[in-house]
């Protein structure tokens, strides 16, 4: 029998003449930050430079400590010695490793994907000698939130157990100034998650990186790991202390993050939510771990009812929508204007992240595949935006770094860096690229694909907008179903789509190929949504109907010729299985560029209208039983 379970029912009968929610005053400890040590930055280098085919310790770290109480910034000089460059680091115990990586980074070391490194020969090494560098976080915590409810790289890495994976993400988090790393943890043994996870947080520790966990009080969605897993009244506070108890027996994590919301259609609150908070932060603390709550961008949970002020809150938003964007229809949502008022309020209490997408699933932008630019700006925005108003902490939530997506998130990354603020297209000028060709794409796509709202047309329509239980569907769009009977709508869309046709610029000036590949795919498949809406225009089995089906299928093939460049030469997790069908740990049976790399959901429009057939399980691929 699982320990968890035994141990429930042993102190059942204890539990049922005591009232296990009760409010207990507040007790809290801090959870210790992680200072890197210099043996294990060390190591690294040494497989930096390996990697850059320079010499053994070529490079070296030098830290004076002696000098620490002097300066309040985090200071780096690089020295040129006779056999060797000497990388001097003046900086705080937090912030000492981050600096150095920065350096590295001003030195010509970068690392836009955890597989990719662009490094600097020895004479390029050379004209920074004498050279001084400022490394300004523009948070206290930096870092990324790892979905590894998704069949991607990392869930495979660090639920999976491909160590390879897992310890490659975290050192490509430590050596582009990240301090943070968040897991979240799937319906599994405990014993089996901790293994799994021991090395990738030895290492993150080691390398001065905070490591979270991140699971649910009550709902199984996708498989999420749930503090809560008998829904029995007088117990569930013992189940919550049980539980935490047994995840840091296991993990050794620093903090837990906690999704407050049931599942994305039901984000009520129960009305001893806060009890439970109260009770899961008392036996954290006793643990030495702390807290943080994440609202649902589903939910408002605006109401302050976060528990303690030791509690930390996460403010999730969703989708490459900014905290100011008027117009960001997730989840039945006009905007995001009150999670702003929320994550503004909330700082000046307890600790606050803000915790906004990069990338995302669920037939959005990763697996249509649509390079979406717009994320660039939002999180540029928002940085600036959540700085200016005092915000400590900025968490990106990634869904994967495959098909381009490396390039959001690296450059994210690099923009809690205070010299790169407010420039959206930092990543791209590191890669060489020409800002006047991307300028015209990223304006192209914020005006058509965001401001003409066509993102909605040309991203993939699911059995969750279908499905009549799914109030709030992940993003407004209009199914086939709907649209087949508004002739008006059909119209206005052709008209839109015919607009952004005329004015996409070229794609001959993008100098990497997986990116150009990518975006060209995008505007395929606005021609692809053309056919299919003139189609919508004629009965079925008519010739026009079928001209236009045939036409679409026609555009379908050139945008799967490039799928299958991108597939050949840009599958980096080949271990990973990204792009077939296949069993794993997740809800999903199929990696998660499988849908992108069959262009699933160009092929379920065609047949849809082909077959005039628009019900929701029709070319489905969700099992429905297995995320709920």
């Amino acid at each position: 029998m699982n320990p968890l379970y035994a141990r429930f029912w042993i102190a059942l009968l204890a539990l049922v003449s005591m009232n296990a929610e009760a409010r207990i005053e507040p007790n809290a400890q801090p959870f210790s930050v992680p200072v890197a040590s210099p043996q294990a930055i060390e190591m690294d280098l040494e497989i930096i430079l390996a990697a850059a085919h320079l010499p053994s310790g070529s490079v070296r770290l030098v830290r004076e400590p002696s000098k620490l109480q002097q300066k309040a910034v985090e200071a780096v000089e690089v020295r040129c010695e006779a056999d060797h460059i000497a990388v001097a680091v003046n900086a705080s115990d937090a912030e000492w490793a981050p600096a150095f990586y920065y350096a590295l980074h001003k030195l010509g070391f970068l690392f836009p994907h955890p597989r990719t490194q662009i490094s600097p020969s020895l004479e390029q090494l050379q004209q920074s000698c004498g050279k001084s560098f400022v490394f300004q976080p523009r948070f206290e915590r930096r870092g990324f939130h790892l979905n590894t409810l998704f069949p991607n790289e990392w869930m495979r890495g660090f639920i999976e157990g491909q160590t390879a994976i897992a310890e490659e993400s975290v050192r490509w988090l430590a050596r582009n100034f990240q301090n943070t790393l968040e897991i979240a943890l799937v319906k599994k043994d405990i014993e089996a998650l901790g293994e799994t996870l021991r090395a990738p947080f030895e290492l993150a520790r080691a390398l001065g990186v905070l490591t979270g966990v991140s699971v649910t009080l009550e709902t199984a969605l996708e498989r999420r790991f749930r503090l809560i897993q008998v829904s029995l009244p007088f117990t569930r506070g013992f189940q919550i202390r049980n539980t935490a108890d047994s995840l840091a027996d296991e993990i050794a994590f620093d903090y837990l993050a906690l999704d407050l919301a049931r599942d994305e259609w039901n984000p009520k609150l129960r009305e001893s939510t806060e009890e439970w908070i109260e009770v899961l932060r008392q036996k954290l603390s006793e643990r030495s771990r702390g807290l943080f709550v994440r609202n649902h961008p589903a939910s408002e949970q605006l109401d302050g009812k976060y528990g303690n002020a030791d509690v930390g809150v996460q403010a999730r938003t969703a989708f490459f929508y900014s905290l100011e964007d008027l117009w960001a229809p997730a989840f039945g949502r006009k905007n995001f204007e009150s999670t702003r008022k929320m994550l503004f309020k909330e700082t000046e209490f307890r600790p606050t992240w803000y915790v906004p997408q990069t990338s995302s699933f669920l037939a959005s932008d990763v697996d249509v595949p649509l390079l979406l630019t717009d994320f660039l700006r939002a999180r540029s925005t928002d940085m600036s935006l959540i700085e200016k108003n005092g915000v400590k902490g900025h968490l990106a939530l990634s869904a994967g770094q495959e098909l381009g997506y490396w390039l959001v998130d690296w450059t994210v990354a690099l923009l809690s860096s205070g010299d790169y603020r407010d420039r959206p297209g930092i990543g791209l000028e590191l890669l060489g690229e020409n800002p006047d060709v991307w300028s015209q794409i990223t304006q192209f796509q914020s005006l058509f694909y965001k401001q003409e709202r066509l993102f909605s047309v040309i991203s993939g329509s699911t059995i969750f907008d279908e499905f009549p239980w799914c109030a709030q569907p992940l993003h407004e769009r209009t199914p086939l179903k709907k649209l087949r009977k508004n002739r008006a709508l059909i119209e206005d869309e052709l008209s839109r789509l015919g607009l952004a046709i005329e004015k996409r610029p070229l794609t001959d000036g993008v100098r990497n190929p997986e990116l150009r590949a990518l975006v060209e795919i995008g505007f395929l498949r606005l021609e692809h949504a053309v056919h299919t809406r003139k189609a919508l225009l004629y009965s079925k089995g008519s010739v026009v109907r079928l001209a236009e089906l045939q036409g679409a299928a026609m555009v379908r093939a050139r945008a799967q010729n490039l799928m299958k460049f991108l597939m050949s030469d840009f599958d980096r997790y080949p271990e990973a299985r990204n792009f077939e069908s296949s069993y794993n740990s997740t809800s999903y049976s199929f990696g998660y560029l499988w849908p992108a790399a069959t262009l699933h959901y160009w092929l379920r429009d065609e047949e849809m209208i082909r077959a005039s057939c628009y019900r929701s399980g029709f070319m489905n691929i969700y099992n429905i039983w297995e995320l709920l």
